[in-house]
C-alpha cells in the first residue's frame, strides 16, 4: 500500500511539474526576446520530460525548436506529437507546415491530408488554403489537374468562411497566373 501511495504522489508531482514548465514556457514564448525564446525552449523540454506522452507539449516543443533552428529535433518532436495524437488536426497541420518549408514535400502533402481529415470544419480554411498553395507552388508540377484541385480547395475554404481573405487572395493569384500562362 505504501508503494502504491508513493507512486500516485510521484505521478501527481510529475504532472504538476510538467504543467508548471508548460505555463512558464507559454509565458516566455510570448516575449520576442532571443533570451526568452531560449528559456522557453528549455521550459518546453522540461515540460516534455515530465509529461512525455502529452502530444500538445510535444507540438509546442517542436515549434520552439524551429525557432531555435534545430530542425532535426523539431522533426522528431512533430513526429512524436502526431504519433501521440493521430486524430489532432492542428498537430498534423503544424507538421505539414514544417515539412513543406523544411522537409519532404511528399510527406507534407500527406500531413495536409491527415490535417484535413482530422479537423473540424471551422478550423479547415487555413489548412485548405495552405494545402492549395503548396500544390501550386512549383510551376513545373502545376498540371491542369493540380490547378483544378487547388481551385476546389480554395472554393471549399470560401464555402466554410466566405470572408477568408487569404483564400480570396490566393485564388485570385492563381487565376492571374493561369491567365499569364495562356497568353
Amino acid at each position: 500500500p505504501n508503494e502504491t501511495i508513493y507512486r500516485a504522489r510521484l505521478a501527481q508531482t510529475e504532472e504538476a511539474l510538467g504543467n508548471f514548465y508548460a505555463i512558464k514556457a507559454n509565458q516566455l514564448a510570448l516575449k520576442n526576446e532571443v533570451e526568452s525564446q531560449q528559456e522557453a525552449l528549455l521550459a518546453w523540454q522540461n515540460a516534455v520530460q515530465f509529461l512525455p506522452n502529452n502530444a500538445v507539449l510535444q507540438g509546442q516543443l517542436a515549434l520552439s525548436l524551429v525557432k531555435a533552428n534545430d530542425f532535426v529535433a523539431a522533426a522528431q518532436a512533430f513526429s512524436e506529437s502526431v504519433r501521440l495524437a493521430p486524430q489532432n488536426g492542428q498537430l498534423h497541420f503544424n507538421y505539414a507546415l514544417f515539412l513543406s518549408r523544411y522537409g519532404d514535400i511528399s510527406a507534407a502533402l500527406n500531413a495536409y491530408q491527415l490535417a484535413i481529415n482530422c479537423s473540424s470544419e471551422v478550423s479547415l480554411p487555413p489548412i485548405l488554403v495552405s494545402f492549395a498553395n503548396l500544390l501550386t507552388e512549383n510551376p513545373e508540377t502545376r498540371t491542369p489537374q493540380i490547378i483544378q484541385k487547388a481551385h476546389a480547395l480554395y472554393e471549399k475554404a470560401l464555402q466554410i468562411a466566405p470572408d477568408f481573405v487569404n483564400a480570396h487572395a490566393n485564388r485570385g493569384l492563381l487565376f492571374i497566373d493561369e491567365d499569364n500562362r495562356q497568353e
